[in-house]
């Protein structure tokens, strides 16, 4: 097969093609990145906005968790590990698991969490076609992911002002900030 051009959402996922071209001894094409795009959620998120003074009692709101994506190259397990040392610290947080996974995996994940200790506070909603009221949901936004080219999530994310905190693979660190926007792990 033959291209006459390639796009790439992220620079990482072009390095990585060119390196896969060299390794191949293909012929290098053009080549360009054309960062993903995303649908901006509503403007003036009162739950995210200081200055309206609507932000969620300390006393009462439970810190939440979450992350969108149950496939294995997204590690919902590490989420899991991750989430029950944040529960050690901070008894009343929740976890939002969203995504759609096969009924093996998800019965996997399940028994994982009980295993964590955190069944009690960790909840499977599947698949969502409206992630805006998802992510109102959340305080902070995780991404266990070992491979990424650029995540449309963590972008989304990132759009409705939430921190995120992820593995530096792939693009990520082309959106994400360490310590401003969000904190990248190793």
């Amino acid at each position: 097969a033959h291209a006459d051009a390639v796009a790439a959402v992220s620079e990482a996922a072009l390095h990585a093609y060119r390196e896969y071209l060299v390794t191949r001894g293909l012929a290098a094409n053009s080549m360009r990145v054309i960062p993903t795009g995303i649908e901006l959620p509503p403007a003036g998120n009162p739950l995210r906005n200081p200055a309206s003074g609507n932000r969620p009692d300390p006393q009462t709101h439970a810190p939440t968790l979450g992350t969108v994506g149950l496939r294995s190259v997204k590690r919902p397990e590490r989420m899991l590990e991750m989430f029950a040392r944040v529960r050690q610290q901070l008894p009343s947080a929740r976890c939002l698991m969203i995504g759609n996974a096969e009924p093996e995996e998800e019965s996997r994940l399940r028994s994982r969490a009980a295993d964590l200790g955190i069944s009690d506070s960790t909840q499977f909603p599947g698949q969502q076609r409206d992630m805006d009221s998802w992510y109102r949901l959340l305080d902070v936004y995780a991404h266990t992911s070992r491979s990424e080219a650029l995540p449309k999530a963590v972008l989304e994310a990132m759009a409705h002002s939430l921190p995120v905190v992820a593995f530096k693979v792939g693009g990520i660190s082309e959106a994400v900030t360490d310590g401003e926007s969000g904190f990248l792990c190793k």
